[in-house]
């Protein structure tokens, strides 16, 4: 499968077309060996093929505490942008032992934060982000992420 959707970025590339691909529950794939083996090769090229890799996960402790942590290292090493949301005092703990070069002040701002709210790290440069917004607004219909609501 993996495969098959690494020949459609490439297809997409030869057609000028970029690919935006969207992996959910992301841990879940590094838990497989060779899974991971070629997800980190897709990370590493897929920018040279018009692509872009996004790995989602909601529990960081699961991608953390997966066997193929160098993996994930290689993976963060090779990623210019992530976005941290809010996490539980555990999976914060473990995101500063495995990011040391966030400092524990800007960790602060994902400690059990509000929706909308987090960190964004772009290369070398880390910032906290408030995005809050009213339920009852048009954008928050189609950004919103909690399963439910849609059309209210």
């Amino acid at each position: 499968m993996m495969e098959t959707v690494r020949g459609k970025i490439k297809e997409n590339s030869g057609l000028k077309k970029w690919t935006h691909l969207y992996i959910d529950e992301f841990h879940e794939l590094l838990g497989v060996e060779q899974v991971a083996g070629f997800i980190l090769k897709l990370w590493k090229e897929i920018r040279k093929m018009s692509g872009i890799l996004n790995g989602i996960t909601q529990n960081m402790t699961d991608l953390l505490n997966n066997d193929n942590s160098n993996k994930l290292s290689a993976i963060l090493s090779n990623t210019e942008y992530f976005a941290l949301l809010s996490q539980s005092t555990l999976d914060k703990e473990k995101l500063m032992s495995f990011l040391p070069q966030i400092s524990p002040a800007m960790f602060n701002f994902v400690d059990n934060a509000e929706s909308g709210t987090g960190l964004l790290k772009m290369g070398n440069v880390t910032v906290p982000f408030d995005m809050r917004m009213s339920r009852d607004c048009e954008i928050y219909e189609i950004v919103n992420t909690d399963g439910g609501g849609y059309g209210v």
